[in-house]
């Protein structure tokens, strides 16, 4: 069997070429007009060189560019580096210290991430740019006048579609490597979940995160739906979308949750949105119930993670929706829960099944630690009820959460050692409690002699790190 997730956007647009793909700010770009954006990228791409398996480095958010470049990129069948534009010098070396992309698209303004210590992390020629700042390497400029690429390369299952890192516990992130199997897979879901050609699809989470790009980008093809792009959740934008009558599908993670019920009145006008979606990390049951009684929304969570594709336990539309619980094992996977070597009903999450990367990207030693005999240990800890119910109880690896992130407090202290005026840095996680948030706490030991207080260590962060991964406390030893 070979596969190759651009044909999902081919016969999209064979199908009805003149429906309304996305919409962002007052573009509006039908499946068609996506489909040509997208086929020039490959010509792009083609003309420096790119080829099956070269590695395209996107550090870019929720704007139409980004959609055209991943899917121009998987007709070729290179393999999108999702990056979340936060990031910062330090994390984009070793991202591209790792995978040697052929082409990285991002901002202009974001060029100065690209250098340590003046030196650039590639050459000028690999950029492209969403914005206008730089003419010559201007990604719509570039497009316009690419002669593009028609073929649809034909690719093996497990065949990488995309890399994410992610899974830093001993400091330094894995690049997982999702496959177009697991993708069509996790997308080729019973009908009950999947949008309808006339929703629209409210993309607030980011694409660079497996769980918007399934949600926001696969579904939506999968169902010849529409999506509306917003590129930052800014609670009025978001509460005026949401309430205008045009969203049928919102996809959140809990903080954003929380703030929406804080802000909407009780009679704002949600009715047309018909299916609610949280994850990324546990919903508290009180908060489902209040969205539930306040605006009739009953938000369902599900459960997964980057290396599962991400999708692993869902409450499907149709039945119960237990609040507080992260619903029942996808049809695609097995779930068991091991403790002390032996199956149980409590303990920690082991996956298996087609939607299991087969790995992290050049790291052979990493995919041994966390995959044996095709069980990914997932680090979470869980517990399932008589009716084949998950609820999450905690967490096995050393991680903490920031508004759906994954953060490694072992992956910030090796960062911020990297800091000419540290000696030492011990960085350790909190997990919160019912209603209060994870969070990370720093112990810095200054060099002898170095002039450092928490401002100018701040500001340094804020340069070499991304902003959810700078310690909410910091302490000079």
């Amino acid at each position: 069997m070979t596969s190759n997730l651009y044909s999902l956007l081919l016969s999209a647009a064979d199908e009805c070429p003149d429906k309304l793909f996305l919409a962002f700010n007052d573009e509006r770009i039908s499946y068609a007009g996506a489909l040509e954006s997208s086929r020039k990228f490959s010509g792009l791409l083609r003309a420096r060189g790119l080829a099956a398996g070269d590695r395209v480095l996107l550090n870019v958010g929720n704007v139409p560019e980004m959609v055209y470049a991943i899917l121009g990129s998987l007709n070729i069948g290179a393999v999108p580096v999702l990056v979340n534009p936060a990031a910062r010098r330090h994390e984009l070396r070793f991202y591209i210290e790792k995978t040697r992309p052929g082409m990285v698209v991002t901002r202009s303004e974001s060029m100065a991430h690209f250098r340590v210590d003046g030196n650039p992390l590639l050459d000028d020629n690999s950029f492209l740019f969403i914005d206008d700042a730089v003419p010559e390497r201007n990604f719509a400029r570039r497009v316009a006048s690419s002669k593009g690429a028609d073929e649809c390369v034909t690719l093996d299952d497990d065949h990488p579609a995309f890399i994410i890192f992610t899974a830093a516990e001993d400091g330094f992130p894995g690049g997982a490597m999702i496959t177009h199997r697991a993708m069509f897979e996790t997308g080729n879901l019973s009908g009950e979940m999947r949008a309808h050609q006339g929703d629209t699809t409210l993309a607030v989470l980011p694409l660079f995160h497996a769980f918007g790009l399934i949600t926001s980008v696969l579904l939506p093809l999968y169902n010849r739906s529409s999506v509306l792009l917003v590129e930052r959740f800014t609670i009025r934008r978001v509460a005026e979308l949401l309430m205008g009558g045009d969203v049928t599908v919102f996809c959140g993670v809990p903080a954003m949750y929380l703030t929406l019920s804080r802000v909407l009145e009780r009679t704002a006008g949600l009715d047309r949105v018909r299916v609610w979606v949280s994850g990324g990390e546990a919903i508290q049951a009180s908060l489902q119930d209040e969205m539930l009684s306040r605006f009739g929304a009953e938000v369902r969570q599900g459960y997964g993670l980057t290396e599962a594709s991400p999708i692993v336990t869902w409450n499907s539309l149709g039945k119960e929706n237990r609040h507080g619980s992260v619903g029942n094992a996808m049809p695609y996977n097995e779930v068991k829960l091991v403790r002390d070597g032996r199956d149980a009903d409590e303990g920690e999450v082991y996956v298996r099944g087609v939607n299991v990367v087969p790995g992290y990207f050049s790291d052979d030693e990493k995919t041994r630690a966390a995959i044996s005999g095709g069980w990914l240990k997932t680090g979470d800890l869980a517990s399932r009820d008589g009716d084949g119910c998950y609820w999450i109880r905690g967490r096995k690896k050393d991680m903490v959460l920031k508004n759906g992130f994954n953060v490694y407090p072992r992956e910030v202290e090796r960062i911020l050692s990297l800091h000419p005026g540290v000696e030492r840095v011990d960085v350790s996680g909190n997990i919160g409690c019912e209603g209060s948030r994870d969070s990370l706490a720093a112990a810095v030991r200054r060099k002898n002699g170095a002039v450092l207080d928490e401002k100018m260590f701040r500001d340094w962060c804020a340069d070499n790190i991304s902003s959810y991964k700078i310690p909410d406390m910091i302490r000079f030893d």
